[in-house]
């Protein structure tokens, strides 16, 4: 829809139309906006899970983390199904750094989409921040098997790797960001630092074996 015509035209007041309303302000930025609404949708049809999760959404970006866990919830609560709001509300939780939350929320939308790649990789990060470095790389290859395009997970796969030690593997995911997403930064920078740690750790061997 035209920009001047959502922001001047007189338009029916439905939910459709203020869900519509709230996602175009909402992908401007105007969160507050989106938000207000989102709000006079949900009035409207206060049994629609997936406004509840657009809601959080707006809050998400606002960094409301508690606003948007209560829209996630309210989301869940009409359709306990719903394996993206789920998801959703394990990202709030790892950035509020619940990460027991998180993973429960992971856990609950893999269980009900196998097939949710996002959630495995989203699983392996709340796992990484643990210390559950194992555990993040069965979950980051998992949603790697399930989208081999998924940058992130080669990204945190990678970071897990590190932190391990195993510096080779680190490189080889690092590489494969990098050739995926050529503007990744992220990938860039992990590589070269692994890369670096990785000769470090090649002349420590070599030393300590002179040294014997």
């Amino acid at each position: 829809m035209d920009n001047n015509m959502m922001e001047n035209q007189e338009l029916p007041e439905t939910a459709e139309t203020f869900v519509e309303q709230g996602d175009f302000f909402a992908d401007k930025g105007d969160y507050d906006s989106a938000i207000a609404d989102l709000t006079r949708a949900i009035s409207i049809n206060p049994g629609d899970a997936i406004v509840y999760r657009h809601r959080g959404h707006a809050y998400f970006n606002k960094d409301d983390y508690d606003s948007a866990i209560a829209d996630y919830t309210k989301a869940i609560n009409i359709d306990p199904k719903y394996a993206k709001a789920y998801n959703s509300r394990g990202l709030a939780y790892g950035i509020k750094g619940d990460y027991d939350s998180a993973i429960a929320d992971f856990t609950k939308a893999i269980n009900i989409d196998p097939e949710y790649a996002k959630a495995y990789n989203n699983r392996g990060f709340a796992h990484n921040e643990k210390g559950e470095h194992s555990l993040a790389i069965a979950d980051y290859t998992q949603a790697i098997r399930l989208d081999p395009n998924l940058t992130n997970a080669y990204l945190f796969r990678g970071r897990a790797y590190e932190k391990m030690g195993d510096y080779d593997s680190a490189i080889t995911d690092f590489t494969k960001a990098v050739g995926i997403d050529p503007e990744c930064d992220e990938a860039k920078e992990n590589l070269e630092t692994a890369q670096k740690k990785r000769l470090t750790a090649i002349a420590m061997s070599l030393e300590n074996k002179e040294n014997e």
